[in-house]
């Protein structure tokens, strides 16, 4: 036979203990309310009061020298001189319509009458157009 020695069966062990953090949480509570107090105990109550603001005038005086673009009286006639031949152009374009409708109706009346206007327009406006490139002449030399 064999020879057996009697064991003793393992115990089990109690858990390990779990490490209490709250004592760390309330050490730094209590640290933050010894810090407001002695903050606070400190003997200033009042606060410190502003000096009032000074009140500075000061007075600035500039000069400013400006240049202002004057549009020379040559060149104001050079427009006026300009509006009345576009005046020219623009009756004369409404009454070539006139021609038109009477070209496609076929009414030889009313071109030979179209006709005799331009006839007596064509020197005022070759006037008017005269007149215009005089003054623009004097308009850029004035510049």
């Amino acid at each position: 036979m064999s020879n057996q020695t009697p064991t003793i069966p393992p115990v089990p062990q109690p858990p390990a203990t779990k490490r209490r953090r709250w004592p760390w949480i309330a050490a730094i509570v209590l640290a933050l309310f010894a810090g407001v107090g002695i903050g606070s105990a400190s003997g200033e109550t009042g606060t410190t009061a502003m000096p009032e603001p000074q009140v500075v005038t000061e007075t600035v005086t500039e000069t400013v020298t400006e240049e202002v673009a004057v549009t020379p009286d040559a060149c104001l006639n050079a427009l006026d001189a300009a509006e009345a031949v576009i005046s020219h152009a623009q009756t004369a374009i409404g009454r070539m319509g006139e021609g038109f409708e009477a070209a496609a109706s076929f009414d030889i009346s009313g071109l030979d009458e179209l006709t005799a206007w331009l006839d007596e327009q064509t020197p005022v406006v070759r006037d008017a157009r005269a007149e215009y490139d005089t003054r623009a002449a004097e308009c850029r030399s004035a510049e």
